[in-house]
C-alpha cells in the first residue's frame, strides 16, 4: 500500500497524465481495502463463535471484502464473462462424444484408454456488446440515417444468434427495447415503438430471405423472439442527450443463471448476487437495566423481546498465531475473547467496538457512519464517477429550506467534510427529489399508493394563499419601489418562519449556512406547515384520531423516499446504511423545522420498511398510544431522561390525569 502511494504521490509531482493519476489512486483505494480485509479478520479471530461480537465481526469481514472486491475491480477491470473464452464439453446424444465413449461413462466396464476432453471454443457466438443504443435527433421520433447501420448490424446478430440458439436447444434471445423521453414517457414509448419495428422489419427479413430460403422447415420466425417494450423519463439531473436515445438490451441465455439472492431486491431493481450481511445483533431490553418509573403501567401491544444474539451463517476459520501459515477449523482450545490481546491499534479499536455494540446497552451498534453522513457520501463519490457535471444538483440556493448551502463545490465540499444533520438531509434532499440519486440506481422508485391516496387532502395553508395573495398586490402597486415591495413581503412572510433565535439554532448556523438562513428580521425558514395542512375530515386524520397519532402536514414523503434510497444503496451499491439510524435524522430534521409531526415520519418509514424484506423486527412503528417508547436508536431510559416531560411518556401523562378526575 505504501508503495502504492509513493507512486500515485509521485505523478502528481512530475505532472503526470490525469488518466494514469487516476489509475494508481485506483491501485491506492484497492490496497487501502485489502487492508481493511486483513485487519477485519484479524478482530474477528478474537471472538469466538458462540459470542455476540463474532456475528458483527463477521460481518464486517463480509463487508470489508465486498468492497475490496469493487475497489480491485475498479482499478484493474476484468472483461465481462461473456466476452471472455470459455469451454464446453459437449456430443449431439449423450455417450458419443469421444469423451463420453473413451470414458465409458455409459458402461461399468473400466476405461481402456487415457480420456481426451472434447471442446467446442464458443467464443464469438455471444453478441458483443448486448447493449446496443439508437439515437434521436432533437424532437424528432424517427431514427436518423446514421442508425440504420447499426440497426442492420443488430439485427444480423440476433438472427444468427437465434438460429444457433435454435440449433442448439437453447431458448431463442430477449429483446428488450426502451425508449427515453426528456420531458414524458410517452416521447419515449413512440421512440421505442419506432426502433422495435424497423428492428422487426429487419430481423424477419434476414429469417426469411437470407438465412432460412430453401432449407426444410420448421423455420425460426420473427414472433419466436420474446421482444418487450418500455419507457422511461429522463430527469433533469442526467444529461439531456440520454433523453433522446433507445436502447436495445439483448439476453442471449448463454450465460449460466445467477445464484438465486438470499433477499429479494424491491420491485424494478436488479437483485444482488452477494449474499446479504446478517441482521445486526440486538440487545435484549430486559437486560438493559431500564425500568418505568412507580406508579405507572406498562404500555399495550409491548413488542416482543428482542433477541440477544445473531449466529452468522458464516463459518469462519480461526488463525493460531503461532502458526500464520495454517488454518484451523476449530477454534485454538482457550481463546474466548474475554481478554484484549496485544495487536496493532486498529485491530484493538475494532474490538473494542465491536464489544460496546453488544454490551450492557442495547444500542447496536455505534458509528455515525451507518447513517445519513455515509449515505451522503455514497450519493456524491457515484455522481462524482457517473454524472460528474450534475454535482451542483445536490446543493440550493432556497433561503427557505434549513441546510441550505448554496450550489458551489467548494460549500457541498465542505458540507460533505464537516457538515451537520441539517446541511446533510438537504444535501441528499435535493440529490433524491432533483432523481439524480434515483437514476444512478437503476431509476425512480414506485411511489407508495397510499401516501399517493392523501396528498389530494393536502390543501394550502390559509397564511400562505394570503402570502401569495400580497405578493400580487405588491407587484401591481406601482407606487413602491422593488426594495419596498421585498421588504413588504419580508415582513408579511416572518410571522410563518421559523420563530426562533439564530444564534440558539442547534446545531449552530455554519458559516455557509448563516446568509442563506438569516435576514435582517431573522430566520428565513418556511415550515411545510406553514405552507400545507389537512382538513380534519380526511382519512388520515379520521384513522390517526384513534390512535393518538397527531397529524401536521401528512405522511412525510420525503422520509419515504429517504429509506427506500436507502435500501437501494445498500442492496445494490453494497454499502452498510442502518435505517434507524437514519429515520432518527429525519425525525429530528422534521420535527425541528415544523415540517411533520413524529406519527407522520414514523408512518412514512414503516411504509418504506413494508418494501423492505427482511427487515429488521426492531425498526417497526407501534402505531397505538404508546408509539414514544420505541425509538431506535435511543432506548427507553435515554428517552425518559432526556426527551419524556418530567421521565413521562404522553400516554403515561394522559393515564395520570385520567386517574386524577
Amino acid at each position: 500500500m505504501r508503495e502504492s502511494e509513493g507512486r500515485a504521490a509521485t505523478a502528481r509531482r512530475d505532472g503526470a497524465a490525469p488518466a494514469e493519476i487516476a489509475r494508481l489512486e485506483g491501485f491506492v483505494r484497492a490496497a487501502r481495502a485489502l487492508a481493511a480485509v486483513h485487519e477485519a479478520e484479524h478482530v474477528r479471530w478474537y471472538f469466538t463463535e458462540d459470542r455476540p461480537e463474532h456475528a458483527l465481526a463477521q460481518r464486517e469481514v463480509d463487508q470489508s471484502r465486498a468492497r475490496a472486491r469493487d475497489a480491485v475491480r475498479a482499478a484493474a477491470p476484468i472483461l465481462d464473462d461473456k466476452d471472455q473464452w470459455f469451454f464446453r464439453a459437449c456430443s449431439k446424444r449423450p455417450g458419443e462424444s469421444a469423451h463420453a465413449v473413451n470414458a465409458a461413462l455409459l458402461s461399468d466396464r473400466s476405461p481402456a484408454v487415457s480420456n481426451p476432453l472434447t471442446t467446442v471454443a464458443l467464443h464469438g457466438h455471444a453478441l458483443r456488446p448486448d447493449r446496443r443504443n439508437v439515437r434521436f435527433a432533437e424532437q424528432q421520433h424517427t431514427p436518423s440515417a446514421d442508425a440504420d447501420e447499426n440497426l442492420d448490424a443488430l439485427a444480423l446478430s440476433l438472427a444468427r444468434t437465434g438460429l444457433w440458439n435454435h440449433a442448439n436447444g437453447l431458448p431463442l434471445p430477449t429483446v428488450t427495447v426502451t425508449g427515453h423521453g426528456n420531458r414524458s414517457r410517452a416521447s419515449g414509448q413512440k421512440r421505442a415503438e419506432v426502433v422495435a419495428k424497423a428492428l422487426g422489419d429487419r430481423l424477419s427479413r434476414l429469417l426469411r430471405t437470407t438465412f432460412q430460403d430453401g432449407t426444410p422447415g420448421p423455420h425460426v420466425r420473427l414472433s419466436d423472439f420474446a421482444l418487450t417494450l418500455d419507457a422511461q423519463r429522463v430527469r433533469r439531473a442526467t444529461d439531456p442527450d440520454r433523453g433522446r436515445v433507445v436502447t436495445v438490451d439483448i439476453d442471449d441465455h448463454r450465460h449460466t443463471s445467477p445464484p438465486v439472492p438470499a433477499r429479494p431486491a424491491p420491485a424494478g431493481e436488479p437483485p444482488r448476487t452477494e449474499p446479504p450481511a446478517p441482521p445486526r445483533p440486538t440487545a435484549d431490553p430486559a437486560a438493559s437495566g431500564t425500568s418505568r418509573p412507580t406508579g405507572t403501567e406498562p404500555r399495550p401491544g409491548t413488542p416482543l423481546t428482542r433477541p440477544g444474539t445473531t449466529e452468522s451463517t458464516t463459518t469462519s476459520s480461526h488463525r493460531d498465531p503461532a502458526r500464520p501459515g495454517r488454518r484451523s477449523a476449530q477454534p485454538r482450545p482457550g481463546r474466548t475473547g474475554a481478554r484484549l490481546g496485544p495487536g496493532p491499534y486498529p485491530v484493538r479499536r475494532g474490538v473494542r467496538r465491536f464489544r460496546a455494540a453488544t454490551g450492557r446497552t442495547p444500542r447496536r451498534e455505534r458509528g455515525g457512519d451507518e447513517g445519513v453522513p455515509h449515505m451522503v457520501r455514497a450519493a456524491w463519490d457515484r455522481a462524482r464517477q457517473q454524472y460528474p457535471g450534475a454535482l451542483a444538483t445536490f446543493g440550493s440556493e432556497n433561503p427557505s429550506m434549513p441546510g441550505t448551502v448554496g450550489t458551489s463545490r467548494p460549500a457541498l465540499q465542505q458540507v460533505l467534510r464537516t457538515g451537520h444533520l441539517r446541511e446533510l438531509v438537504t444535501f441528499l434532499f435535493q440529490g433524491i427529489f432533483s432523481d439524480l440519486v434515483p437514476e444512478m440506481l437503476g431509476g425512480r422508485e414506485d411511489p407508495d399508493p397510499e401516501i399517493g391516496q392523501e396528498r389530494p387532502s393536502r390543501r394550502r395553508a390559509a397564511g400562505r394563499a394570503e402570502l401569495e395573495r400580497l405578493a400580487a398586490q405588491l407587484n401591481l402597486d406601482d407606487t413602491l419601489s422593488v426594495a419596498e415591495k421585498q421588504a413588504a413581503l419580508a415582513r408579511a412572510t416572518r410571522e410563518h418562519t421559523v420563530q426562533r433565535d439564530p444564534d440558539g439554532v442547534r446545531p449552530p448556523l455554519s458559516r455557509a449556512e448563516r446568509p442563506f438562513a438569516v435576514n435582517y428580521l431573522g430566520l428565513t425558514w418556511m415550515p411545510a406547515s406553514s405552507v400545507y395542512d389537512l382538513a380534519m375530515n380526511t382519512g388520515l386524520q379520521e384513522a390517526s384520531e384513534d390512535t393518538g397519532g397527531l397529524v401536521l402536514t401528512g405522511t412525510a414523503g420525503s422520509t419515504y423516499r429517504f429509506l427506500v434510497h436507502a435500501a437501494r444503496m445498500r442492496d445494490q451499491w453494497g454499502i452498510d446504511l442502518d435505517l434507524g439510524l437514519i429515520r432518527a435524522g429525519m425525525i429530528a430534521m422534521s420535527l425541528s423545522a415544523a415540517h411533520h409531526s413524529f406519527h407522520e415520519v414514523m408512518r412514512a418509514a414503516q411504509l418504506a420498511l413494508d418494501t423492505v424484506p427482511g427487515h429488521d423486527p426492531v425498526l417497526d412503528y407501534q402505531d397505538d398510544w404508546g408509539r414514544y417508547w420505541n425509538v431506535y436508536p435511543l432506548t427507553e431510559q435515554e428517552l425518559r431522561e432526556r426527551v419524556a416531560r418530567d421521565g413521562l411518556f404522553p400516554d403515561e401523562h394522559a393515564r395520570a390525569l385520567l386517574d386524577v378526575t
